[in-house]
């Protein structure tokens, strides 16, 4: 309970002094944007670790690390998977978010000239809707209406957390790590069946799609 409203970012901070008091933070509390990106032009950090939840800004970064030739790594925990993107933009072209979308629809995301309805189907092309579980696609058409969020299991963010760990350190320390999006799920590893059947997957990817379209 002591951690009750405090700020991510301080708790993000205490807990890297806790491991290493010798690291020194820079702390961007007003987020991203123009004066932070001028910042991190005089900071020119070695690799991006992109955990934003804005998609107008998680646009606007790739911006910002691909004209500094910045890698990225974005970690997603969708249901009981973690997937983890490597962009390598310090040794390639890449394509907005691994080429999941266009050049035309990443500008008008960056922009913030999407309507709520493309938000979505936007934020599905980048998770991959092979990676998503039908309870996900479920909780998220509630969102809004029963649910403040999508809602999302700690172990996941660990098993995430973990593999981003491990994809970070190769990078830096020079190991041939190639952009692309890397999915760990370990009902798959376990030899787990469906939690859901065939007519019930169809029927809340259904009732995604028209709560995308408003109807």
């Amino acid at each position: 309970m002591r951690h009750v409203g405090m700020a991510k970012i301080d708790l993000a901070a205490c807990k890297i002094s806790e491991i290493d008091p010798y690291v020194e933070q820079m702390h961007l509390r007003e987020g991203y944007g123009p004066s932070s990106a001028r910042v991190l032009d005089e900071f020119k950090p070695d690799l991006i670790v992109e955990e934003v939840d804005d998609m107008a800004v998680k646009a606007q970064i790739r911006r910002w690390a691909a004209r500094t030739r910045t890698p990225l790594i974005m970690v997603s925990d969708i249901g009981e998977r973690s997937v983890v993107d490597v962009e390598r933009h310090d040794l390639e072209g890449v394509r907005p978010f691994n080429g999941r979308l266009s050049r035309g629809t990443f500008d008008r995301l960056a922009d913030g000239r999407l309507d709520q309805a493309e938000l979505q189907r936007v934020m599905i092309k980048i998770v991959g809707a092979r990676n998503l579980s039908v309870r996900m696609v479920t909780s998220a058409a509630l969102v809004g209406k029963e649910l403040a969020g999508v809602p999302q299991l700690g172990s996941s963010a660990a098993a995430g957390a973990a593999i981003a760990t491990v994809a970070a350190r190769s990078l830096l320390v020079g190991e041939v790590l190639k952009s692309g999006s890397y999915a760990m799920s370990p009902r798959r590893m376990l030899k787990l069946g469906r939690q859901v059947g065939i007519g019930e997957a169809f029927g809340a990817f259904r009732s995604l799609r028209q709560a995308g379209s408003g109807s």
